[in-house]
């Protein structure tokens, strides 16, 4: 069954001597459990690991002496969020400073979880759309042919992540909204900057619909540059006159690639991301294309005529404004989009702490979101 440990192994296992063995092995490896990437992946050399660990620790033990409270009336919850932060920021910034290969082949090895759930079906190569990912479901699934049906496009700015390191994530996703859960692997940039995604995220939606899977029954989620991109996708299906799905459900939203937002200054000393990590990111990402374009930044966009958005954000995060002007945003223009905003959550926590009482919560709403909506 899904276990309710977080996904980061430099939180979660980084006091433990096997926990450091674990992720020691896993970077140095640079494992695969899918089919072939579009996106490069340059193992971690033995050195280069040795200094993700000291940056995961150097990152620990700041963290434990700063203390933060982030806002929040809990104390020690705002102790561990000050930790998991510190940890976060000390290592992703590190890896920032690599090219982009470096960059994933580190993090593949610090945000997954190997262990395949025996209450789980998974099909580790799958083909969606001409488009390389990952498809899951709970076993009971099999049984509701009909059931709703989750295409996930996840995180990292556009440069990092896949599939496969937000297993976890997908596996607890996928259980508690009783949906078969479809991630792809889109290109990324620097390699293929705009529109390749966007392009790849329209290929995967169609091809659903093709092997007969109807609209009401697709719901789209995406977390941080993911969460961009479902935006960027229900854009591109509304001009095509392409049918929508029954809704979006966004976690953390990265939606302008401008860093304008007021939140990317005043909760730049409790979040993990930087607003330099972003800006390199967005740089990679846009290419020639303007940071403003609606696409590329769809805070920018006609938002009008989209499918129902759940969009969710920490109080404490940088890009909190982008979640709040993005739903101001749809709400004037005539369309349905709810907001909620949890206290004292930093970016993604939903993906990075899903042993957080919040984070259990954010997937409650999840799931009752795609029950109401999904037919």
């Amino acid at each position: 069954m899904v276990t309710d440990r977080a996904p980061c192994h430099i939180f979660h296992g980084m006091l433990s001597a096997e926990g450091c063995r674990r992720l020691q092995k896993a970077v140095e490896k640079g494992e695969k459990v899918m089919g072939e990437s579009p996106n490069p992946v340059q193992s971690a050399s033995r050195g280069r690991t040795l200094k993700v660990l000291g940056k995961a620790l150097g990152g620990m033990l700041r963290g434990a002496v700063r203390r933060p409270r982030f806002g929040t009336q809990d104390e020690s919850l705002a102790w561990s969020h000050g930790v998991l932060s510190s940890v976060l920021r000390e290592v992703i910034g590190f890896t920032v400073s690599l090219d982009a290969p470096a960059q994933r082949g580190a993090v593949s090895g610090l945000f997954r979880d190997p262990k395949l759930p025996k209450d789980m079906t998974v099909e580790k190569e799958a083909v969606i759309g001409g488009v390389p990912g990952l498809r899951c479901h709970p076993v009971s699934w099999a049984e509701n042919e009909n059931g709703p049906v989750l295409l996930h496009l996840h995180g990292g700015g556009y440069v990092i992540g896949s599939p496969e390191t937000s297993v976890g994530f997908l596996y607890a996703m996928s259980k508690a909204a009783g949906a078969e859960v479809v991630a792809v692997d889109y290109r990324m940039a620097p390699e293929h900057p705009f529109p390749a995604a966007v392009d790849d995220a329209v290929a995967a939606y169609q091809g659903l619909l093709e092997s007969g899977i109807s609209p009401e029954r697709l719901v789209l989620t995406g977390d941080s540059a993911g969460g961009g991109l479902c935006v960027a996708l229900l854009q591109s299906l509304r001009d095509a006159h392409t049918p929508l799905p029954a809704g979006a459900v966004l976690f953390s939203p990265w939606c302008d690639l401008e860093q304008s937002g007021a939140s990317m200054e005043t909760n730049a000393k409790a979040d993990y991301l930087t607003k330099e990590m972003l800006e390199k990111w967005a740089g990679w990402y846009a290419g020639e294309t303007s940071r403003s374009d609606p696409l590329v930044s769809p805070i920018h966009a006609d938002l009008s005529g989209l499918s129902p958005l759940l969009v969710f954000a920490g109080s404490a995060e940088v890009l909190l404004d982008d979640a709040v002007r993005l739903v101001a945003a749809v709400e004037a223009q005539g369309g349905d989009a709810t907001l909620r905003v949890y206290d004292g959550m930093i970016h993604d926590w939903i993906g990075v702490a899903s042993f957080l009482d919040a984070s259990k919560k954010t997937m409650a709403e999840t799931a009752d979101f795609v029950a109401a909506k999904s037919k």
